[in-house]
């Protein structure tokens, strides 16, 4: 049986959007934070014709080593060399998805995981990543499946949830959007980007001095974030005009 724990936190940070809303942790635009960018890919510092191992697991791991010192070329072709050597092994398959995201080579690293998910398909973290880059294509109902199957197999995976909450909004399934982010602040209270989330479905919903709150919320958290900072101001300005009305 694959030992999956190895993979639990091993998320990607290419910076790629997922669903073009609320996207992850991190820099946040108008309505869609976005992972934080990996760190650049290094050139390939070895020939094409450089040897490795003949062994599929010394190949994992010279190319994961390659791959946390940035040098994203190298650790592919030393994943291709494991993968030649051991077709079903998981984990250049999986790892080899996370180098082709350093390279924003993003078609590829979406059949990475889909062949990660074909060896494992209990692995959460797969679908994950399959969601978020099928996110990206433009494929939001298929990324929306992708991160209720995440979650079906890892209910603790937050950023799934988030995104999920995200896709609900765009779609104007606010009462399901304002559950995944209630659910993401209760595991997780100190998120800035979940209180925006959620004070932003508030506020289409109409409920402008709940949304107020959550926008407190995520100033508190982060100070000079201006969409909450906009945000907010939007809705203080309707509760003025509320007021006046009623005097």
């Amino acid at each position: 049986m694959t030992d999956l724990k190895k993979y639990q936190f091993n998320l990607p940070s290419s910076g790629v959007p997922a669903t073009g809303g609320f996207t992850g942790w991190g820099r946040a635009a108008a309505a869609a934070p976005v992972p934080a960018a990996a760190p650049p890919a290094r050139p390939s510092a070895m020939g094409d014709n450089e040897a490795l191992p003949a062994d599929a697991g010394q190949c994992v791991a010279r190319g994961n080593a390659w791959l946390q010192d940035g040098r994203a070329e190298d650790a592919i072709r030393a994943y291709d060399r494991a993968i030649a050597l051991d077709p079903n092994a998981l984990e250049p398959h999986f790892n080899r998805g996370n180098a082709l995201l350093r390279l924003q080579r993003q078609p590829e690293a979406l059949a990475a995981f889909e062949r990660s998910i074909a060896l494992a398909p209990e692995l959460a973290i797969a679908h994950y990543n399959r969601a978020t880059l099928l996110g990206a294509a433009g494929r939001g109902a298929e990324a929306a499946q992708g991160y209720e199957r995440a979650l079906a197999l890892d209910p603790a995976l937050m950023q799934a949830r988030f995104n999920l909450g995200a896709w609900h909004q765009e779609q104007g399934r606010l009462d399901q959007a304002l559950e995944c982010m209630d659910q993401v602040i209760a595991q997780a209270p100190n998120v800035a980007q979940a209180h925006l989330g959620r004070g932003t479905a508030l506020l289409k919903m109409k409920r402008v001095a709940e949304a107020v709150q959550s926008f407190d919320r995520a100033l508190a958290l982060q100070p000079r974030y201006p969409e909450a900072l906009s945000n907010r101001g939007s809705a203080r300005r309707q509760l003025q005009a509320r007021a006046r009305l009623q005097t």
